[in-house]
């Protein structure tokens, strides 16, 4: 049990059968750093913890590329950085990656993304069929670079290996119109439950995408899971898990989530009928 978050908290240590143990241990995110100094039962499972998690990729949102021109590398790097800064290097360093994301990026944006050089160093940039003078991709519109790290992530989960891959809010800056192109990529990338994907999003759009994969019998009903996150006075935040049938029906849903649109819309007829 940890008592505290500073750098160094103490750290209780509970065995059965034996005394409660308090030491002073360094941490690193939510692992503790010296797993050597504690009980061999909680170094184990410390050091099988660590193992797994070298294999996790989180992708924070906001997302970050770097606005100037950036060094290649040798090897494509399977992380991507919290904030995705790492995406130019990765997408440089693979040819196959890169001629995914052009591909998909011509698909859904109508935008060609390719990587130019320039002496020792290399640019990401956008062109359109209509210009052809390209444009670095952090001046092309905040959408088009804020969704980079997202579909490098989805197109190379395939091949991360065992982990997971975490994902805040994949639809921040994008369109609505967009929103379910992203989301089809993610299910289209997903590489099985070795290494499951957990989003975070606030796009009622990425969540009809999932149930109507289920339904169409394109993902078994039991491989995705729906946790709503509300605040009980009381309680602070709590999970509610939300079951998806194999006809991408939902157990149950919160009221009020996700009716904005149906409010506006009776909204206008309303002010219409008056003005009638």
């Amino acid at each position: 049990q940890r008592t505290g978050f500073d750098e160094c908290s103490p750290y209780r240590a509970l065995v059965s059968g034996a005394e409660h143990e308090s030491r002073p241990m360094a941490w690193d995110g939510l692992l503790p750093r010296d797993t050597d100094g504690l009980a061999a039962w909680v170094g184990a499972r410390t050091r099988a913890l660590e193992s797994w998690a070298r294999g996790v990729r989180h992708l924070q949102c906001p997302r970050h590329l770097p606005a100037s021109p950036f060094t290649e590398v040798e090897h494509s790097p399977s992380f991507l950085g919290s904030r995705g800064e790492f995406t130019p290097q990765a997408l440089a360093a693979d040819d196959g990656l890169k001629d995914s994301v052009r591909d998909w990026y011509r698909r859904v944006f109508g935008v060609s993304l390719d990587v130019v050089a320039q002496g020792a160093y290399s640019e990401l940039v956008a062109r359109t069929p209509t210009h052809g003078t390209g444009v670095r991709l952090a001046h092309s519109g905040r959408g088009l670079s804020h969704i980079l790290p997202v579909a490098v992530t989805a197109l190379t989960a395939g091949k991360a290996g065992p982990g997971m891959d975490f994902v805040e809010h994949p639809e921040a800056e994008l369109h609505p119109a967009a929103h379910a192109d992203i989301a089809e990529l993610l299910l289209e990338s997903l590489p099985g439950s070795k290494r499951p994907l957990v989003i975070e999003t606030h796009s009622e759009m990425v969540l009809l995408r999932a149930r109507r994969w289920i339904a169409e019998g394109r993902l078994p009903a039991g491989s995705v899971l729906v946790y709503w996150v509300h605040v009980e006075p009381d309680r602070g935040s709590i999970l509610r898990r939300i079951e998806v049938d194999e006809n991408g029906e939902l157990s149950s849903w919160p009221d009020g989530v996700f009716i904005e649109d149906y409010e506006e819309v009776l909204a206008i007829r309303r002010a219409a009928r008056r003005k009638e």
